[in-house]
């Protein structure tokens, strides 16, 4: 749970934010929530950053409603953890996931973009990832292993095959794995 998530909940809202007549319970005004936020943090995030939380968070409101901000917070937070660095103070860089749908560039499946480039040999290479199938449990183990990874059989013996590379898939945007 983020650490703003923690201190809400522990703490009263009275405590951080006061008692206001402009929002009803439960809200909180955003100067106190920018307020708040900055203790917090402990002035290890820029005043600018908390600003630009809150003002993403609110859209345009002049109240926000403590629980949705929570819960906004952290379904924003994706791939944000909160890790002891070493005493790092500062800011490490966040992506911020879109959430705009994208059809496939590619409605087939990897058979098909393949056939449809066959003539590229930089493409075809890189949508397959070279293997060895275990005998005894049919694992695809890569190449380098002498022994399987799941059952432990050896793959000396293992000739190399070929499986397809479902992360290049994803980068030439074919729809269909298999």
């Amino acid at each position: 749970m983020p650490v703003v998530a923690r201190v809400f909940r522990a703490e009263p809202a009275s405590w951080l934010f006061g008692l206001r007549d402009a929002c009803p319970t439960g809200f909180a005004e955003l100067p106190q929530l920018r307020e708040a936020l900055l203790r917090i943090a402990q002035e290890q995030i820029s005043a600018d950053a908390i600003n630009k939380l809150v003002d993403d968070a609110a859209q345009g409101a002049q109240c926000i409603e403590i629980e949705q901000f929570l819960k906004w917070l952290s379904d924003n937070s994706i791939g944000v953890t909160t890790d002891y660095l070493a005493g790092f103070r500062g800011s490490a860089p966040h992506v911020h996931q879109l959430h705009a749908p994208a059809d496939p560039r590619f409605l087939g499946s990897i058979e098909e973009f393949r056939e449809q480039h066959k003539d590229d040999a930089m493409a075809l290479e890189r949508l397959r990832n070279t293997v060895k199938i275990c005998g005894s449990c049919s694992k695809p183990c890569a190449f380098t292993l002498s022994s399987c990874n799941a059952c432990g059989t050896s793959l000396k013996d293992v000739q190399q095959s070929f499986s397809d590379n479902i992360f290049m898939g994803f980068i030439y945007g074919v729809a269909k794995a298999g």
